[in-house]
């Protein structure tokens, strides 16, 4: 039967991380069906677990970086073709031996931009652990020029989240318009960067629904052990037990919430007593 490449939907079992097959119903490696039946018996709190995963140098995650790289060819390609012919075809450089050289050097000048930013991706990143200190959502004001050069002003969106690093340093993240990395974190909570991956990972993340995935960063259901997406292996913890089996034919129970955090002082990452004001470590107030 064959396999999906293209379409809506899962490309991938989320049980073991096969590739779906055209209508079938389930996946010939593990017997799981493909839709929501998959879930039954599973409750999506608690799924993601606790604890850092051991898989993050799973092979899925280091094939999914190269085709990352092979696509990045592709469409700088492709791109570097339609800025040609658009410059040629809608006569913005004449069809003369200089109007050729001045879509050269156009087309040069792309690729230089992209070789010194593969250049810089080459560099490593390095990995370290921490805590979330704060978070920080504003609406910035930005110019921004259309393509006919005239000057507008915008509103954009700005999520920055900060961290502490194990030992003292400050790190951040942000970006524009984009509120996913923002959303999976709460102050205060434990962290770590895996550099190769450039991927955040939460060490409780029982209390997730979705989980980002660390190969192509679509957001995907706790339960999935694989992303359906790129068939990357995801990264969860230790699965934390619920109290009740919510099958696919059964409303949701209400629950009692997970057990409460491990504290960690914002201003110096040690770990602090449960309801205390002060840092026993550096003495900052909490």
């Amino acid at each position: 039967m064959a396999k999906k490449n293209f379409g809506f939907g899962d490309r991938f079992c989320t049980v073991c991380g096969e590739r779906v097959e055209k209508n079938a119903a389930a996946c010939p490696r593990c017997g799981r069906p493909y839709g929501n039946e998959k879930y039954a018996g599973v409750n999506q709190t608690g799924a993601g677990g606790v604890g850092y995963s051991s898989r993050a140098d799973d092979p899925t995650l280091k094939t999914q970086k190269k085709k990352g790289k092979a696509f990045g060819f592709v469409f700088l390609l492709l791109f570097s073709v339609g800025v040609a012919a658009y410059l040629l075809i809608s006569k913005q450089v004449p069809a003369t031996a200089e109007g050729y050289r001045n879509v050269g050097l156009v087309v040069g000048a792309i690729w230089l931009i992209d070789l010194l930013w593969y250049l810089s991706s080459l560099r490593k990143k390095k990995d370290w652990e921490g805590v979330v200190e704060r978070k920080e959502h504003t609406t910035e004001t930005r110019s921004r020029r259309d393509s006919d050069g005239d000057s507008h002003l915008e509103h954009a969106d700005v999520y920055r989240v900060y961290f502490r690093t194990s030992d003292g340093k400050r790190r951040k993240e942000q970006a524009v318009g984009n509120s996913r990395l923002f959303d999976q974190f709460f102050e205060g909570e434990r962290v770590r960067h895996i550099g190769r991956l450039d991927y955040y990972e939460k060490y409780d993340k029982s209390r997730d629904a979705f989980l980002l995935c660390a190969g192509c960063g679509s957001s995907r259901d706790a339960r999935d052990d694989y992303c359906g997406r790129c068939g990357c292996v995801m990264l969860k913890g230790a699965p934390v037990a619920v109290p009740y089996a919510q099958t696919a034919y059964a409303p949701p129970v209400r629950t009692a919430p997970p057990p409460a955090q491990t504290r960690f002082c914002p201003h110096c990452g040690a770990q602090i007593d449960a309801g205390a004001n002060f840092c026993n470590n550096c003495g900052g107030r909490l």
